[in-house]
C-alpha cells in the first residue's frame, strides 16, 4: 500500500542565487525569522511582539530568545481580533494553510499607519500575498514545508538588511537530511522495507536544527512553482468537494478562492474523534499532521489546537490518492 504523507523525499537541483540587498537565503523558517529580528534590533528598540494565538512554537522561540515580550491576539477559523490599543512594536500575520485571509490586508494597512513593524509569515503562502506584502516591513517563507529542500527566504520590504555577518553552512544538518531523503526514496521505490533508519535521521536532523538554527545560509533549488500550485489546488478541490457534507467533520474552507494555494486541507473535529481518526489513517498508511502541538509559551486558549487535522494534498499525489483518503475518512466516520 502506497504511503501518503510524512517527510518529502524528492530532491531538486540546487541553483546559485545571488540575493539583492533586501533578500537573504537562509536555512529554515526559524533561521529566517531570527535574521529578521536581528535586523529589526539593529535599526530600533523593540520590546513586544503581538502574535496569533494559533501558531507553531518555532515562531515564538526566536522572539523569546531575543528577549522580546510575546503577547497573543485571538485567531478563529476565519477571522482574528487585534485590539486597537495594543502596545506591541511588532505584529505577525499569517494566511493559514495557504488560504488568503482578507483581514490581513486591512490589519497590515492599519498597523503600518500606526508605525508598527509588520512581519508576514509567507511560509503558509508559497507564492506570497502581494497585496499584504505591499504594506509589511518583512516577510519570510520556509520552502521546506512545501517540498524537499534546505531553504528559506527572508525579504526586507522597506529598505535593506543591515546585517553584514557572513552566513555559515550547516553541513552536518544538511548532510543528515539529504541522506534521510535518499533512504526514504529507496523505501518509496520499493527497494527496501526499512523505515526506521530514515525516520531516525529526519528526527535527529530536526533536533540539530532546534538547538542550532541561527546564522545559517540555505541552498536554493529549481522547481516548477506553477505545477506545484496546479496539483495542490486540484487535489484540494477534490477533497473539499468529497468531504463537504460528511457529518461530524468541518472543513477549514468549503471552497478554494482564486488566490489560495493549499498547504493542506485542514478539517476540524471534536478532539477525541480527531485523534481516533488520525490513528485510523496511520493504520491505512496515511500520515496527516496536527497543527500544532500547543506551546507552553501560549497564554491564550485556542480550540483549534485540539480540533485541527491537516489532510495531505501536495504535489506528490494524484486524485487516486485523494480518493483513497476520502474513502478511508468516510469509512471511519460511518
Amino acid at each position: 500500500m502506497r504511503e501518503i504523507g510524512s517527510e518529502f523525499w524528492e530532491q531538486y537541483d540546487r541553483i546559485h542565487a545571488v540575493c539583492k540587498r533586501n533578500e537573504a537565503n537562509l536555512l529554515s523558517g526559524r533561521t529566517a525569522l531570527q535574521f529578521i529580528i536581528d535586523d529589526i534590533r539593529k535599526k530600533r528598540k523593540v520590546h513586544k511582539v503581538l502574535m496569533p494565538s494559533y501558531c507553531c512554537e518555532s515562531m515564538i522561540l526566536p522572539f523569546i530568545r531575543s528577549k522580546i515580550d510575546v503577547a497573543f491576539y485571538p485567531v478563529y477559523q476565519d477571522e482574528m481580533e487585534i485590539p486597537q490599543d495594543h502596545d506591541a512594536d511588532i505584529i505577525c500575520l499569517i494566511d493559514y494553510f495557504g488560504y488568503c485571509l482578507e483581514q490581513n490586508y486591512s490589519i497590515a494597512v492599519r498597523e503600518k499607519q500606526k508605525g508598527k513593524i509588520i512581519i508576514y509569515d509567507a511560509t503558509h503562502k508559497i507564492d506570497g500575498n502581494p497585496e499584504v506584502e505591499a504594506h509589511v516591513d518583512y516577510s519570510f517563507c520556509s520552502y521546506r514545508k512545501w517540498l524537499y529542500c534546505n531553504y528559506a527566504k527572508a525579504i526586507c520590504h522597506n529598505g535593506f538588511f543591515d546585517i553584514t555577518d557572513k552566513l555559515a553552512l550547516n553541513e552536518s544538518y544538511i548532510q543528515l537530511r539529504d541522506e534521510a531523503a535518499r533512504k526514504k526514496k529507496r523505501f518509496i521505490d520499493g527497494l527496501t522495507k526499512e523505515k526506521n533508519s530514515y525516520l531516525s535521521d529526519f528526527n535527529l536532523a530536526e533536533e540539530l536544527l532546534e538547538s542550532d538554527y541561527e546564522g545559517y545560509s540555505g541552498l536554493p533549488i529549481a522547481f516548477d512553482l506553477q505545477k506545484l500550485i496546479f496539483q495542490r489546488r486540484e487535489n484540494a478541490e477534490y477533497l473539499i468537494s468529497a468531504l463537504r457534507d460528511v457529518p461530524n467533520l468541518k472543513l477549514w474552507r468549503t471552497e478554494l478562492k482564486q488566490k489560495d494555494v493549499p498547504m493542506f486541507v485542514p478539517i476540524l473535529m471534536e478532539s477525541q474523534i480527531r485523534d481516533k481518526l488520525r490513528r485510523y489513517l496511520i493504520d491505512q498508511q496515511i500520515f496527516c499532521p496536527i497543527h500544532w502541538p500547543k506551546s507552553l509559551y501560549h497564554t491564550m486558549h485556542n480550540d483549534l489546537y485540539d480540533m485541527e487535522l491537516s489532510l495531505i494534498c501536495d504535489q506528490r499525489y494524484n486524485l487516486s490518492d485523494m480518493d483513497r483518503m476520502v474513502s478511508a475518512i468516510k469509512g471511519f466516520i460511518s
